[in-house]
């Protein structure tokens, strides 16, 4: 978390590529120290938010912050082959996948099936009532908590869970001010 911070108090966010650094993990491979699970959004680059370099983080970026089969199969690839002791799932505020589910009339494809899997949250999250835009804060929230339960009821990681060797954590981001917040489980 300290990177965030050094990201939201600079105007410099990108790591400079180092040709060495890129020669070496080219021969000595990735020992990335956490998985970070995010929206494809272009305004969320976590190498950027948590200040980091090449090797240092293994990004996954999917619409929704869905997990399926192949999320599941590179979160397993990074916790068994890399040895990545942290999954972060990490929302962020504002996110338009998300206030879709709250009416997916229009939608079609793979759009309409994606948003389809976060209406559970938003269903979950409008229960409890509230404003539109609390409910649908609230829904993102939710929805990092569904993802985190779908991970940790993989086999794989589930075993690295249970010895300690990988823990799992939500995180929301701030687009305004760029902060990271744990979320609370």
């Amino acid at each position: 978390m300290d990177g965030n911070k050094k990201f939201i108090y600079s105007s410099y966010n990108s790591s400079p590529i180092d040709s060495s650094l890129r020669k070496s993990l080219y021969e000595n491979g990735q020992n990335p120290y956490a998985i970070i699970l995010t929206f494809s959004d272009s305004r969320v680059v976590p190498e950027d938010i948590f200040y980091t370099g090449l090797g240092e983080i293994f990004v996954i970026r999917v619409a929704g912050n869905i997990v399926d089969d192949s999320i599941l199969g590179s979160i397993q690839y990074a916790v068994d082959d890399l040895k990545v002791p942290l999954i972060m799932v990490m929302g962020h505020n504002k996110c338009s996948s998300v206030y879709s589910a709250s009416n997916i009339n229009g939608l079609s494809g793979y759009l309409e099936k994606t948003v389809k899997k976060i209406v559970p949250s938003y269903q979950k999250s409008k229960a409890l009532g509230g404003s539109d835009s609390e409910i649908n804060e609230r829904a993102i929230n939710f929805n990092t908590e569904n993802s985190i339960n779908t991970i940790k009821e993989n086999e794989v990681v589930k075993k690295h869970i249970s010895d300690n060797s990988v823990m799992v954590v939500g995180a929301k981001y701030d687009l305004e001010t760029g902060k990271v917040m744990l979320l609370d489980k």
